[in-house]
């Protein structure tokens, strides 16, 4: 790539014996992903509400996981208003929301196996083992890996396809790995 094309998120003025240039980033390199370490004010927050507004006045996007919720607001009012249609914000803690990340959704084949190991994992740590067996991850892993086959899936058709003849029936149509179809016509019933 020519030097000279790259493009820059700026973010600061150098003040060293009357050198006022800007101080940029290349953007390819924050494409890379950022760690900034310091201690508590030392201006990590403001460094990315810095950046975060470049990239709203440059017409990028990016994403910002906020876990206390507090930098989310203070990003929100950068925003002005003929951007404000580009704005998406999810809530996981905001249980009216109709939306939000669906890990069932298009996975390719050859990543199934580890999506539903993840998936697995997870509901392992959220419940603890005191309510985790062998059978249970057996059955959970056979139903997460068929929800995967399907063409539209979502968490809350686990206990569907546990318990409802019919819909297990349309969904084993779908299934592509053979242990898994073995799994719901002779182990399952």
């Amino acid at each position: 790539m020519n030097i000279s094309k790259r493009t820059n998120s700026y973010f600061a003025r150098v003040d060293f014996r009357h050198d006022y240039r800007l101080f940029s980033i290349h953007q390819e390199d924050r494409l890379m992903g950022m760690y900034l370490l310091g201690k508590t004010g030392s201006g990590k927050t403001t460094l990315m509400k810095v950046l975060m507004h470049g990239d709203i006045t440059s017409g990028r996007g990016f994403c910002l996981f906020d876990v206390n919720g507090d930098v989310i607001k203070e990003v929100s009012e950068l925003v002005p208003a003929d951007r404000k249609k580009d704005l998406v914000y999810l809530d996981a803690g905001d249980m009216s929301q109709e939306w939000g990340y669906n890990p069932l959704r298009r996975v390719p084949y050859h990543t199934r196996p580890l999506i539903a190991s993840s998936i697995l994992s997870t509901f392992k740590k959220l419940w603890g083992v005191q309510a985790w067996g062998v059978k249970l991850e057996y059955i959970l892993r056979n139903t997460i890996l068929t929800l995967l086959d399907q063409e539209k899936a979502s968490f809350d058709d686990i206990p569907l396809i546990l318990l409802d003849d019919d819909f297990r029936l349309k969904c084993m149509r779908r299934i592509e790995n053979p242990h898994v179809k073995r799994f719901w016509e002779f182990e399952y019933p």
